[in-house]
């Protein structure tokens, strides 16, 4: 069957039936490449094509668009890259080691979804013991090697483990989505570059208010009532 040729229906199919079997060939030909000669116009911004207006792919969704709709090439990996069925599959290992090109939508796309990794990636890389979890005493101004050091020495010691309120640590970059959202124990805005512990409970503070709260025993500001009743 030719690609965007409609698929058929007997009569003795039900309508349900019909139905899912219509709304995945949808889904599949959004992500499919389109032949040049069933595309009137850009995808994106409705152009006519014609001989002085080329026709090009989107590597990512397949969709035809014109040059000036498709300026960003970006690397995908063969797994995401629209085969065009003129090139054989086995190709398409060396055609990811060179950027493709994509169109505006698949770019924007593609780049919100890496800047999401690389934010991850710094969360996780930024992170610090707040405090050793063998003796308790904080650690947030340590150095990695250093709190290392230290919770290598308290193994060694065979000192108890403490229990205390657990958070992560991390430094907000200048594109965080935190930024602009407030401590609720100094009432100040996070501001990029603020240290910001982040609890289990997933509540945010400036790391220092944080710790100098926790010094006087008490649990998450939002979520430990006795904390709250005796503030």
């Amino acid at each position: 069957m030719r690609l965007g040729q409609p698929l058929h229906s007997t009569r003795s199919m039900n309508t349900t039936h019909h139905e899912s079997i219509h709304a995945s060939s949808t889904l599949d030909l959004q992500r499919s490449w389109e032949l040049d000669r069933d595309v009137a116009d850009c995808r994106q911004c409705h152009r006519p094509f014609h001989f002085l207006l080329r026709r090009h792919h989107c590597r990512s969704c397949g969709h035809v668009v014109c040059d000036r709709c498709s300026s960003r090439r970006i690397r995908l990996s063969p797994q995401t890259m629209i085969e065009d069925p003129t090139i054989p599959t086995l190709h398409y290992a060396s055609i990811a080691q060179q950027p493709q090109r994509v169109c505006d939508s698949c770019a924007e796309s593609l780049d919100r979804q890496r800047r999401t990794r690389r934010m991850e990636r710094s969360i996780s890389r930024q992170s610090r013991m707040a405090e050793c979890p063998m003796c308790g005493v904080g650690l947030l101004h340590h150095s990695l090697a250093e709190q290392e050091h230290h919770v290598a020495e308290c193994l060694d010691k065979g000192s108890p483990p403490v229990r205390r309120p657990r958070y992560l640590v991390h430094q907000l970059s200048n594109d965080s989505p935190q930024l602009g959202e407030e401590c609720p124990i100094c009432f100040e805005d996070f501001v990029a570059g603020d240290a910001v512990a982040r609890m289990v409970c997933l509540c945010s503070y400036h790391a220092h208010c944080l710790s100098e709260w926790l010094e006087r025993g008490k649990g998450c500001p939002l979520h430990d009532h006795d904390s709250l009743a005796s503030f």
